[in-house]
């Protein structure tokens, strides 16, 4: 048998076990699997290099806006009758919830978003204490990956009080009075109380200076 023609079985054979009676198998076998080694650390050492240089494509730009007391169908890109162009056109070029389901209630929807899980495991329905400490909230995931989240208006997620310190945000304004959006007496930048807006001080101007500070 030493003078037969190696097959492939022959030639797996001696890789794996070397089979004693075959010598001239197991010599091409140790031969085949030298040079496979060296092959995969030669590939090894050239993935990295052969990556360097290549552009990745642009992490996607994220916009998430929830709105209490939103209908399925009141926004236009979703069939409803109100004029509805700029978040049409936003709509148009990101991706459209088809399938989601709230909690009929704002902050175990909020919770549920945040944290990825259902509001009843992280201490959100019922409202009560912090989150698990097992906890990530979706900015915290996010800043793992290179962003930087900001966040406007309503926050109302008792479990991460503080937006900035506790939620993960590199940025808020934090609009905490539900009954004054014209004229807030209790609102926050950064987690740092802000005083009063008069009625008569044009709450639209004073909106655009903190958004105007916050990208800088």
């Amino acid at each position: 048998m030493t003078g037969a023609p190696l097959d492939q079985h022959d030639l797996i054979g001696s890789v794996l076990s070397c089979r004693i009676n075959h010598p001239r198998a197991c010599a091409a076998g140790r031969a085949l699997a030298c040079n496979l080694l060296q092959l995969l650390c030669l590939l090894a050492l050239l993935m990295p290099l052969l990556a360097f240089g290549q552009s990745s494509p642009p992490q996607p730009n994220i916009l998430l806006i929830l709105a209490d007391d939103l209908g399925y169908s009141d926004i236009g890109s979703y069939g409803g009758e109100i004029d509805t162009p700029n978040l049409d056109k936003l709509a148009a070029g990101g991706v459209r919830f088809t399938s989601f389901y709230n909690t009929a209630r704002c902050w175990p929807t909020r919770g549920a978003i945040m944290a990825g899980y259902y509001p009843q495991q992280i201490g959100m329905d019922p409202q009560k204490g912090s989150f698990p400490s097992w906890v990530k909230l979706l900015p915290h995931r996010l800043s793992q990956l290179g962003y930087r989240s900001y966040h406007s208006g309503k926050w109302h997620l008792g479990n991460a009080p503080r937006v900035v310190a506790d939620g993960g945000f590199a940025r808020s304004y934090h609009l905490a009075d539900g009954g004054r959006y014209f004229s807030p007496r209790i609102h926050f930048l950064d987690d740092k109380p802000l005083p009063p807006v008069d009625p008569n001080a044009g709450f639209t101007a004073r909106s655009l200076s903190l958004t105007t500070r916050s990208a800088s």
